[in-house]
Parts: C-alpha cells; structure tokens; sequence
C-alpha cells in the first residue's frame, strides 16, 4: 500500500519562519552601511535573522511531503489466471508523449 507523509503545520511554519528571518537578516544587512557608521545592533539582527532562517529552512525539510507509491499489480482472489510475473525496474517505466496530434501512453 502507498503511503503519503506530511507536516502541514511543520512546513508552512518554516516558511514563515524563513520569510521573517530572511526579512531581519535583510534589515541588520541595510543597517550596517548607514552613513558609515555600523552599531553593535545590527550585527546581532544579522546574525538572529540568518538564525532564523536555516531553522525556518530546517523545518521546511523536515515537514516536506514524502509520498511512498503503491504496488501496480492486482490480484484477483479465485481468479483462473496464472498468477502475474513478478515485476522488476525495467518494467516499470510509464511513457507520456502529448503531441499536437493526441496523447500516447506506453509502457517501457
């Protein structure tokens, strides 16, 4: 059976995590070179909002979905048929082609 795993809480709060951290880290940098002169404060937002954004980022990858396909291959209980060959990498790969003249699905 396939199996889909995601954070939504996880991944959209790095995002706004990141975003803030980013815009923080954007204000200490635009401090720094204000009239030449460069004040203890805005090295400390620099490096609170490059903080905030690799955690933002840490929590994106960890909240990212991971989706686990299912099998392909059915089996039908008291069927008569021979039971279907077991399957290998070769036979699993699906061809999309969309041209100007329809679509075309096959089976590599």
């Amino acid at each position: 059976m396939g199996s889909t795993r995601f954070s939504t809480g996880l991944y959209t709060g790095g995002i706004y995590t990141a975003i803030g951290g980013a815009t923080v880290a954007l204000i200490g940098l635009l401090g720094l070179g204000l009239n030449g002169k460069s004040f203890p404060g805005y090295y400390a937002t620099l490096g609170i909002g490059a903080a905030a954004t690799a955690v933002g980022v840490g929590m994106m990858f960890s909240g990212r979905p991971e989706i686990t396909p299912g099998s392909s291959v059915q089996w039908a209980p008291g069927s008569a048929a021979p039971p279907a060959p077991a399957s290998t990498k070769a036979d699993k790969k699906q061809v999309l082609r969309v041209t100007p003249t329809g679509i075309t699905v096959s089976f590599k």
